[in-house]
């Protein structure tokens, strides 16, 4: 670059800024296409959940607007995009994924170890449905007897 002028310099840099310029403009558009394709198709499979499980589609959202995050059904469910489409895929039946959703529940009271939805696909070691009832008895008894303790104090 010793050799070239000032003004021949001053070309070739902004001819470099111009390029610069259209190779970041062909990205964004090559990342605005990405995410219109991936918004198409997260919302398409929550259309294929709807129809599946004879869901009403107005009754669920993606929480803030951020489709392909995390999507709700009325007050009770919340599936993030790859649970979705895990059982789309997996033509899994409400019943099973509301075991799985109900377990969840139990072992968050309980801080047990909760099982991603794949996971709980491939059979995960769980805790059975006899223990989770004698804990559930065990608790409702600690419960009470703490209540009963609280009351013969007043």
């Amino acid at each position: 670059m010793g050799d070239l002028s000032r003004n021949q310099r001053i070309m070739m840099n902004g001819t470099l800024e111009m390029a610069k310029k259209k190779k970041t403009k062909e990205m964004d558009n090559k990342v605005e296409t990405l995410k219109k394709n991936f918004e198409l198709t997260a919302n398409g499979y929550v259309k294929m959940l709807c129809k599946k499980w004879h869901l009403e589609e107005s009754y669920g959202f993606w929480v803030s607007d951020e489709i392909g995050g995390l999507w709700c059904y009325g007050d009770n469910y919340a599936l993030d995009y790859d649970t979705i489409r895990i059982i789309v895929n997996e033509d899994v039946n409400f019943a099973y994924f509301d075991q799985w959703n109900e377990y969840c529940i139990w072992a968050e009271q309980y801080n047990q170890n909760i099982p991603n939805f794949r996971s709980w696909l491939n059979g995960c070691p769980r805790i059975s449905d006899e223990v989770r009832q004698k804990l559930d008895e065990l608790k409702a008894e600690f419960e009470k007897a703490c209540k009963d303790a609280e009351e013969s104090l007043f």
